[in-house]
């Protein structure tokens, strides 16, 4: 099924200015995601991911393009009904990010 979502974020413990709006486009199969999202340094992000979910709960655990750390990278996101964090390091800083999204 493909899935449309927006994305509204905070990062903590990181500086600079990020981007807070992140439209995302999935396809959801059996919990295999694939889809693309505007990231935080408003690039374009490609994803594969897996998600398992336990009542409330849910984690997504996959590879990400579109970051400069690396040509690929790993990720892994938690979130509770519509709100979700994150890990993350950019230059050297390492925080979270923290959000909520609606899926249309």
């Amino acid at each position: 099924m493909i899935e449309y979502i927006i994305a509204l974020s905070l990062h903590v413990g990181m500086g600079d200015d990020y981007n807070s709006v992140h439209p995302r486009i999935q396809w959801n199969q059996d919990n295999m995601l694939v889809g693309a999202y505007l990231n935080s340094h408003s690039e374009i992000s490609t994803f594969v991911a897996h998600r398992w979910e336990h009542e409330d709960f849910g984690l997504e655990v996959g590879l990400v393009t579109g970051y400069n750390i690396a040509p690929v990278v790993p990720f892994i996101k938690v979130d509770y009904r519509s709100w979700w964090a994150a890990p993350a390091i950019h230059e050297g800083d390492v925080g979270l990010v923290f959000g909520y999204e609606w899926k249309f």
